[in-house]
């Protein structure tokens, strides 16, 4: 598990967790972790003819990046109200993760002559 599935993974078990005094906290934490695991995830991809992939990647980064700040405001006080926002964007998060991957898969799949 890379960083981004792990703090992805935190934030899920946070939000399944019995809500609680600690529990706010925990889930603003959790945000925070994604949040900064998004920003350094790395979606490098050398072959030029990705260059259009890797820009759509890095705005949908950003997008996704303003949603966990947005999120991450609003849900300090009563992360409850806002779980199912939340899981939207983890939703969201894991869709961006496979497109990565893809990214990654069909750079490797052209240097070794695809799939035939």
């Amino acid at each position: 598990m890379d960083g981004l599935d792990h703090a992805i993974h935190d934030l899920e078990s946070a939000l399944d967790a019995n809500p609680q005094q600690t529990w706010r906290h925990v889930v603003h934490q959790r945000i925070a972790s994604v949040h900064d695991a998004l920003m350094h995830e790395r979606m490098r991809s050398d072959e030029s003819w990705q260059a259009a992939r890797e820009g759509h990647l890095r705005r949908e980064q950003r997008r996704l990046a303003a949603r966990l700040d947005t999120l991450r405001s609003a849900a300090e006080n009563a992360p409850e109200r806002y779980a199912g926002e939340i899981r939207r964007l983890l939703t969201d998060l894991e869709h961006h993760r496979q497109r990565i991957n893809d990214l990654a898969y069909d750079s490797v799949a052209m240097d070794l002559g695809g799939s035939e």
